[in-house]
């Protein structure tokens, strides 16, 4: 199944929490495994499935317009060997080969169409992902914020991030600063809200 959903969502938040070198001394300071909470997260999962059977439509899509184009790229090849038979005359020979070109014009014209199609709906496939990491994103931050805002906690990290050196952004925390779980149990008691449903999408 892909993964996309929670790879870009761990990305983003992982933008939006706050650098460890940004907690002064004296503030309330929690942390969230937001990737935890993403893999736990139920509309992530559904996103995927969707995601996935929105992708085996576009394959599948593909193959038949893939399938189109050779038939009629045999028609014409059937047009053309006809076009240059030795054993018909000349003036068949001219209607055979005028069915050629036209054979290979509609060939021509179904091929740009096939290209504009499937670009058309890789593109269509693509910003139906962002949407739906949008919204997943804006439902756990929102959660997030609120479990920050009951609890007194003024900056609230991400401890599965990672700095540009490669290190770890969170060394060490006690279990007693952790807010995964009881973000998790937020989400899975739907205070998450609207913002992160993810959208019905027609084929």
């Amino acid at each position: 199944m892909m993964k996309t959903v929670p790879v870009a969502a761990i990305a983003v938040l992982s933008v939006l929490a706050f650098s460890a070198s940004l907690a002064v001394e004296g503030s309330a300071v929690g942390i969230v495994d937001v990737s935890r909470v993403v893999r736990a997260h139920p509309e992530a999962k559904e996103a995927d499935a969707l995601l996935e059977k929105q992708l085996s439509e576009l394959e599948a899509h593909k193959d038949a317009m893939t399938a189109e184009h050779d038939k009629l790229k045999k028609e014409f090849e059937r047009a053309r060997d006809a076009a240059l038979s030795k054993a018909i005359s000349e003036t068949e020979k001219e209607s055979r080969m005028e069915e050629a070109q036209k054979k290979i014009v509609e060939l021509s014209e179904y091929a740009q169409k096939m290209r504009q199609t499937l670009t058309d709906e890789k593109r269509d496939l693509a910003d139906r992902k962002v949407r739906m990491q949008r919204r997943l994103v804006e439902g756990i931050r929102e959660v997030v914020a609120g479990l920050a805002r009951e609890k007194g906690i003024d900056i609230v990290l991400d401890s599965s991030g990672v700095a540009l050196s490669g290190v770890e952004s969170v060394l060490y925390s006690s279990d007693r600063v952790d807010l995964t779980d009881a973000v998790i149990a937020a989400i899975a008691g739907g205070k998450a809200g609207q913002a992160g449903d993810t959208e019905t999408v027609q084929p």
